[in-house]
């Protein structure tokens, strides 16, 4: 989906497991056929940026740089999976360390 755009949440289920056994076959080469589907919906499952979002987490980072001794991260900067969250904490983490270390 997009921004703003649910819709795809409420595609019938035979047009999700086409379009997921598509992507499976494009990143894996995998096209056989499933054993078994299920379709889960989560309706606001995960949070989507707004537009101008990378722009408002710049200017918090460049104001927080200057706050000696504070970090931000979290899924409210740059993704909310997990990689996304480790890669923001270990930054913040590494930063903090490297001041300590003076």
């Amino acid at each position: 989906g997009r921004f703003g755009d649910a819709a795809v949440v409420d595609a019938p289920d035979d047009e999700l497991i086409a379009a997921a056994r598509r992507d499976l076959a494009t990143v894996t080469g995998v096209s056989a056929e499933p054993a078994a589907v299920h379709v889960q919906r989560w309706h606001g499952g995960l949070p989507q940026y707004g537009p101008g979002h990378l722009g408002r987490v710049a200017v918090i980072e460049q104001e927080v740089a200057g706050l000696d001794g504070l970090e931000v991260s979290g899924a409210l900067l740059h993704g909310v999976g997990v990689p996304a969250c480790v890669a923001a904490a270990t930054t913040a983490a590494a930063r903090l360390a490297g001041r300590v270390a003076r």
